[in-house]
Parts: structure tokens; sequence; C-alpha cells
């Protein structure tokens, strides 16, 4: 299955640049079936990651790396894994 092997290069990618796991947080569940089995994804009931990261809702996937100091960068919308490992290699230098 494409998702599985997806989120397993991303987690790969991450451990390999900053030793590192992503968290899935969902605000609500609409749209993460196809996600059962592969992805753990954790509740976020009072918006918290949304308020703090999220300013404006989008509908798609989104992510933020947050680095070991707290700068965080935040992308809006369908991202490329490639991308996440890209920030985050700049997050951990």
């Amino acid at each position: 299955m494409w998702i599985k092997n997806w989120f397993n290069e991303l987690e790969n990618g991450l451990d390999k640049i900053a030793q590192i796991k992503p968290i899935y947080i969902y605000k609500d569940n609409e749209g993460l079936k196809k996600y059962k089995g592969i992805v753990e994804w954790k509740k976020d009931p009072n918006g918290t990651v949304e308020h703090h990261f999220f300013k404006h809702h989008y509908p798609c996937l989104s992510f933020t790396v947050i680095s070991n100091t707290g700068n965080y960068i935040s992308f809006f919308s369908e991202f490329a894994k490639e991308h996440v490992w890209q920030l985050t290699r700049e997050m951990y230098k």
C-alpha cells in the first residue's frame, strides 16, 4: 500500500536527519479512515496545535517542524516528504 510506504519513508528519513519521530495530530477525524493501521493519530480536542501553529484553517494535511530550541516552521497544504526532510535539516543545523 503506497500510503504505508510513504509514511514509513517519511519516518525513516526524519530518524536519519534528526533522530525524531513525527506526531500526527487531528482536529476531527473526517478523512482519516484511509490511515487506519498505518498512522497513529492523536486528537487535539482543544485545538491547541491549530491555535499555535495554524492560524488559518486549511482542509488538507499540513505540518510543522519544531526545533529543540523551540523555533518552528509551519507549512500549509499537501507536501512531499522531501519537503519535510529539507525543513527538518534547516531546523536541526
